[in-house]
């Protein structure tokens, strides 16, 4: 076989292990399939395939996360999620028949066991889908800043399973699913700025290709946004940024104005969409859910909800006993290090600034979010989608600090697994009234085996510590085929380089 073929080879087996050991790790942890915000999200898929209706009437008992105008019931959430469960909702909904356990869909207050089925299903397709994706998308972009695999492939292990990556992903929540789009985005519009200004032809990409990677960038970032609307600050982020690095370079061969106006061509489906179901739902393109919101007389405070930003809740977001994230994922204080390293070399200043903007914003808007704690939530929530992006300030740590480096990244990242694991193991959303979520709530549970994670306990008929078993023993060979996988690529790469010699 010819040693670019051999590359090619163990290049993407090493990304389907990546993407195979994620994907199980969330599908595997799947839970909270009744929560509220689930339930909204799937009513609405629902609403569409059964009723052809966008209100979602029959479930408005069922979640406390709705709009209404008075007289119908609609998902308060962006659409963005539930119309990517449509196909998910359109294969499962044949196999499962609401009526036979109840009314539709519901036993009273409680949905019944066909509805939590269709969650699982499309929590599965779209939220662990999308990001388990991320992980291998995120190696990518380590590898194309640094050309470093074995930091691309620890760091990309580190976001996929030692961050709350984890457990949105293991949710029919957005939070996942929008970091997810943005690192896409940013992954694409990063490729299509390289090939935009290359002045060797064998890099540089034809106009054909320049639109094709601008209209994906563009779908991406728009999708993310309309599975959460927050994201619409980051991916203006994104598009400034890469214009910053397209006028910086010293030559350019393709025009900006033309992939710029691909970009908007690419986000103009996922805008029209959300226009029209705004114009069917609240009678006005521009009027959202969030405007009449049942119940959350906070969200009617502010702009929608949110006021100026307070120090306070920024600390308690970070490291409060309740809701701070670096308890759930130590790693992650590195990425402050790095940050600070970045910013420091003009070669990374950049890039650093633009990570550092992001984690800013999401920490901004939390903390100056009138219910900041996420409700019922191991950790602050709200801030998921900033989550690839301090991640990427983790390379800086890796390639400056040397062996010390990589031994405490991988050190707190073990540790960061372990806690994220007894998170997904017992319940990503513990009560709010926990003092801390996970040292009065967590690891407690943990250690006693009560665990609710809802695929080995209904498919496999397990619970306690047995739950870990299988799932041990999958990600041990799936981590052993990545070692091997990356051996191979490693060995294949020193080769070519030989022959090239």
């Amino acid at each position: 076989m010819p040693i670019f073929r051999r590359e090619f080879v163990a290049s993407h087996v090493l990304a389907l292990l990546l993407f195979g050991v994620s994907y199980f790790s969330y599908v595997y942890f799947t839970s909270n399939l009744s929560n509220p915000n689930a339930i909204s999200r799937i009513a609405l898929s629902l609403s569409l395939i059964d009723r052809h209706r966008v209100d979602i009437d029959p479930f408005a008992d069922l979640t406390v996360d709705k709009a209404t105008d008075g007289v119908h019931f609609y998902s308060d959430k962006a659409p963005g999620l539930s119309f990517l469960a449509l196909p998910a909702a359109l294969t499962i909904r044949p196999l499962v028949d609401p009526v036979s356990s109840g009314p539709p869909w519901h036993d009273g207050l409680e949905p019944n066991l066909a509805l939590l089925r269709v969650v699982f299903f499309c929590a599965a397709l779209t939220s662990a889908f999308l990001t388990a994706c991320s992980v291998v998308v995120f190696r990518k972009v380590v590898m194309q800043l640094t050309g470093n695999a074995s930091c691309a492939t620890v760091l990309a292990l580190i976001f996929g399973l030692a961050t709350p990556i984890w457990f949105w992903g293991a949710t029919f929540f957005g939070h996942s699913a929008a970091a997810a789009l943005l690192l896409m985005g940013f992954y694409v519009l990063l490729t299509l700025e390289r090939s935009m200004r290359a002045e060797d032809p064998a890099i540089a990409s034809s106009k054909r290709t320049v639109a094709a990677l601008a209209l994906l960038g563009g779908a991406a970032m728009s999708w993310a946004v309309l599975v959460e609307f927050t994201a619409a600050v980051p991916m203006a982020m994104t598009f400034a940024y890469f214009s910053w690095r397209y006028f910086r370079a010293q030559s350019r061969r393709v025009g900006l104005v033309p992939a710029a106006m691909w970009i908007a061509a690419g986000g103009l489906p996922a805008l029209v969409l959300l226009l029209v179901y705004n114009t069917i739902a609240f009678g006005s393109p521009f009027h959202i859910g969030y405007e009449n919101v049942s119940g959350f007389e906070g969200m009617h405070q502010g702009f929608f909800g949110i006021s100026l930003p307070r120090p306070r809740i920024m600390l308690e977001l970070l490291m409060g006993d309740a809701h701070g994230i670096l308890w759930l994922s130590p790693v992650l204080a590195l990425s402050f290090i790095g940050l600070g390293m970045g910013l420091v070399s003009p070669e990374t200043r950049g890039l650093s600034t633009f990570c550092g903007a992001i984690i800013v914003y999401y920490l901004a808007l939390n903390s100056g979010y009138v219910y900041w704690g996420g409700g019922n939530s191991a950790g602050p929530r709200h801030i998921t989608a900033c989550l690839p992006f301090a991640c990427l300030l983790l390379t800086p740590v890796w390639e400056g600090l040397g062996r010390y480096g990589r031994t405490a990244i991988c050190a707190f990242g073990l540790l960061s697994f372990a806690l994220c694991l007894a998170v997904v193991c017992v319940k990503v959303s513990p009560p709010t009234e926990t003092t801390s979520a996970l040292f009065g709530y967590i690891l407690p549970r943990f250690w006693k085996g009560e665990f609710s994670a809802t695929f080995p306990d209904a498919v496999l008929g397990l619970s306690g510590f047995a739950i870990l078993i299988p799932y041990s023993i999958v990600c041990l060979l799936g981590l052993i085929g990545i070692i091997l996988a990356f051996s191979a690529s490693t060995r294949v790469q020193s080769a070519n380089r030989t022959v090239g010699a």
